[in-house]
């Protein structure tokens, strides 16, 4: 650097003036980028608080439908059975409940007086006790099937 003719070179005061406001310069520019990745950051931090509030919804939304959807297939995941295939489940289970009730007859020289006394709990069946024998009702689409204690479970479960 070469100096001007004709100005004084600087005092040291003003050398030292000069230093401080460039500092003070300084020290202010970077108050000012910090400020600004602060608040840079915080629109960031904004930002993605937003997008997993969203996704959130999105998330809660489509469990939503989802539920709204399958319940009906939750709450009944099996239709019920009707014709021939509702007539032969109904058969097994009345083949399985006699063979139950001879079981409990061989163990206990006696038929039982229920079903619950064999400990065998069918909803839609019906015991009844008739003096040396007992019938086993079910309902098949609003007709009974009726099995009497002298059939022959075979026969029963094979007939049409």
């Amino acid at each position: 650097m070469t100096e001007q003719r004709g100005s004084p070179p600087p005092s040291k005061r003003q050398q030292m003036r000069d230093a401080l406001n460039q500092v003070m310069q300084q020290a202010a520019e970077k108050r000012q980028e910090a400020s600004a990745a602060a608040l840079a950051e915080a629109r960031r931090q904004r930002r993605r608080q937003q997008r997993g509030v969203l996704l959130l919804l999105l998330a809660a939304a489509g469990l939503a439908v989802s539920v709204a959807i399958m319940l009906p297939t939750w709450l009944h995941p099996f239709p019920p059975r009707t014709g021939a295939a509702a007539m032969l489940d109904a058969r097994k289970t009345i083949v399985f409940a006699a063979k139950v009730v001879s079981g409990f007859e061989a163990a206990h020289e006696r038929p039982p007086i229920s079903l619950e006394e064999t400990h065998l709990t069918l909803p839609g069946l019906t015991y009844d006790l008739q003096g040396s024998g007992y019938t086993i009702t079910a309902m098949v689409d609003g007709k009974p099937l009726v099995y009497h204690s002298g059939m022959n479970r075979d026969s029963f479960l094979l007939a049409r």
